[in-house]
């Protein structure tokens, strides 16, 4: 849905990108701090989120399947239209850990993390879907249809170290919603996320993931 431009003060969007099966996927993440992002601030932002992926206490790279890679993490402010960018192309791209029993899933298929803010409403709530899913992922592999416990777990402290890695920097991880009540805000609303969490041990589906979908 077109719309102008909205302006998120003191925010950077960060996006993972990914390639898997021959497509491009992503995930993208909201941080703010107490000014706006610096080119530089960017490029800082970039290392510690490949930190986070390659080498932190819990690697994001050790849930990705082996032949899920890492490629680009880019990095835009979001205080005005001709903000600062930073892309950190990642050299040799950087292949997920995970390997073992088990085939290959398709590209739709994902297990989803839940941001959780404390608050309720749709404005204050994220998610992530992770990529790069193998069978021995799911309990009762090949056929299964729910994660196992370890794998979700894994994914929730991965997700709480971010949080932490960030505050540490003194950055947010936050929800910033561009859109309420059937319009467009005028400017953005960020909602600091406290916690990552899952609903259940469902894998789930996302649809622009499957081939010639889009991201």
């Amino acid at each position: 849905m077109a719309h102008p431009f909205i302006p998120a003060p003191n925010t950077a969007l960060i996006e993972m990108v990914y390639l898997w099966q021959n497509e491009t996927i992503e995930n993208t993440f909201h941080i703010q701090k107490g000014s706006p992002f610096s080119s530089s601030d960017l490029s800082s932002l970039c290392n510690l989120f490949d930190t986070w992926d390659n080498t932190g206490v819990t690697p994001f790279k050790n849930l990705r399947d082996a032949n899920n890679t890492l490629v680009q993490i880019k990095a835009r402010a979001l205080d005005t239209s001709s903000a600062p960018v930073f892309i950190k192309t990642i050299s040799p791209p950087r292949v997920g850990s995970w390997s073992g029993a088990g085939t290959v899933l398709p590209g739709n298929a994902t297990f989803c993390v839940k941001l959780e803010s404390g608050l309720s409403g749709r404005s204050q709530r994220g998610r992530i879907y992770m990529p790069g899913l193998r069978g021995n992922m799911l309990q009762g592999a090949p056929n299964g249809n729910q994660v196992t416990t370890s794998y979700a777990n894994s994914c929730v402290t991965t997700l709480n170290a971010l949080i932490t890695q960030l505050a540490a920097a003194s950055l947010t991880l936050v929800v910033t919603s561009f859109y309420t009540a059937g319009a467009w805000r005028t400017t953005a609303q960020n909602t600091p996320i406290i916690n990552a969490a899952y609903s259940d041990l469902n894998s789930d589906s996302q649809q622009r993931r499957l081939t010639g979908r889009g991201h």
